[in-house]
């Protein structure tokens, strides 16, 4: 009788009703992602200029507000991502994905009402954190709850290739605006009135991925640390990959981008338009190698996929030490490795989230960003002194070295992992 139950219940999943509601889920989450990041980008331009009018001109009281509003925002998600993550697993996904649209049209709607620097501030620093919390935890999570191995693997790049066409496209939407002579409130209101649209969106038109809830009266208060205990589990796969996993997070190019941009300036010679033309260079490259990463992954496998995106990765850090032509070519060979952690990520998912280490879904993604929080803390730090540093003695592109070395120590990792003890 419960093998009859079974196999009823597996040609359910399989049937071809069943795979097109799961890809119109998984659509879903690419389109939340998407237009998360759509409302923040169309505002981000215009906010820092019009938050120094309100502050009548001074850049240096600016300059330090917005660092506040960062560190602000990064604190918020290092002590609530775990927590609210696992709380997904015992509520659902949607509140979760819902943080941000609600938040994000409360925020702005108090800002056309008021214009107060506080309040740009406020939304500035909520917005951020709970932009991370729904674009990053949320929708992985939710693609967990419906994908599996390298599909899970090819899904965390698509994602990654929609959230980088939101950037380009609200900033691109906040420029035409802009010529059009639209003002401040009017470009605000139209970042709001496409929030309203994404909270309708997700509270009417997707559909709970977690089938599967967990008891609410089993919650409990996440310790922001607690990712530590990942590098310790009983799972000696697990522990390498998280290992891996740390090392190509500080090998990120988002972690250098401030100091890229003293280097391509200053050093590099490159003016202002042709930097910004470069910034914009590496957006692309976010989005084509997320769309790039689902043929590859199929071909190659996770293994040789991940070791041939950090080999690329390897020389394309080389060249941007070489100077202006470097760093143009180095950004042409990323246009095909910046997904390169996916694969590792959705290995590690399945491992954390198996019977034997028994982590929940979203309790495992929130864990996950708070070790990439942690590095976003830190490598700036270590990044801009390497450079200070190595300029001092004659070799401002020195610097990317470290990230050579960091992605190579991550590769060797990421190897060791096949071998590692009781890997099934």
């Amino acid at each position: 009788m419960a093998l009859t139950e079974t196999k009823s219940t597996c040609d359910r999943t399989n049937s071809p009703s069943a795979i097109r509601a799961k890809k119109k889920q998984i659509r879903m989450i690419y389109i939340h992602a998407f237009t998360n990041l759509l409302h923040q980008a169309i505002s981000t331009p215009i906010r820092t200029q019009y938050m120094m009018g309100l502050l009548n001109g001074n850049q240096a009281s600016t300059a330090r507000l917005l660092a506040y509003s960062t560190s602000g925002s990064a604190l918020i998600e290092f002590f609530f991502n775990p927590s609210l993550g696992k709380l997904s697993d015992h509520i659902g996904r949607k509140f979760l994905l819902l943080l941000s649209p609600i938040l994000s049209f409360v925020c702005k709607i108090l800002i056309l009402l008021k214009s107060d620097y506080r309040l740009l501030m406020l939304e500035r620093t909520v917005f951020n954190a709970a932009n991370v919390l729904a674009g990053s935890t949320g929708c992985k999570a939710a693609l967990t709850d419906l994908c599996e191995g390298e599909e899970l693997a090819q899904a965390y790049g698509t994602l990654g290739a929609a959230q980088g066409l939101g950037v380009l496209g609200g900033s691109m939407l906040s420029g035409i605006l802009s010529q059009f002579g639209m003002s401040f409130i009017s470009i605000y209101g139209t970042a709001a009135f496409i929030a309203f649209a994404h909270s309708y969106m997700v509270m009417f038109l997707m559909e709970e991925s977690n089938k599967h809830k967990k008891p609410i009266k089993d919650f409990t208060y996440v310790n922001p640390f607690e990712f530590i205990k990942l590098f310790q589990t009983k799972s000696n796969e697990l522990s390498k990959l998280m290992w891996s996993s740390a090392f190509m997070c500080f090998a990120e190019g988002k972690n250098i981008v401030d100091v890229s941009m003293n280097y391509i300036v200053n050093d590099c010679k490159c003016g202002e338009a042709e930097a910004a033309y470069m910034v914009s260079g590496f957006g692309v490259t976010m989005i084509s190698s997320g769309m790039s990463s689902r043929a590859m992954l199929k071909r190659l496998g996770e293994r040789l996929f991940t070791t041939w995106s950090n080999v690329v990765t390897i020389m394309a850090y080389y060249l941007w030490t070489r100077g202006r032509l470097g760093i143009w070519s180095g950004l042409v060979m990323m246009v095909v490795c910046q997904a390169r952690q996916a694969a590792v990520l959705a290995r590690s998912t399945v491992i954390a989230t198996g019977s034997d280490v028994g982590y929940g879904k979203g309790e495992f993604q929130g864990m996950y960003a708070n070790l990439r929080s942690l590095t976003v803390m830190i490598a700036p730090i270590l990044y801009g002194n390497t450079y200070n540093y190595t300029k001092a003695r004659g070799s401002p592109g020195g610097m990317y070295f470290v990230l050579i070395a960091m992605t190579a120590i991550g590769e060797v990792l990421h190897q060791l992992s096949y071998a590692a003890p009781g890997k099934d």
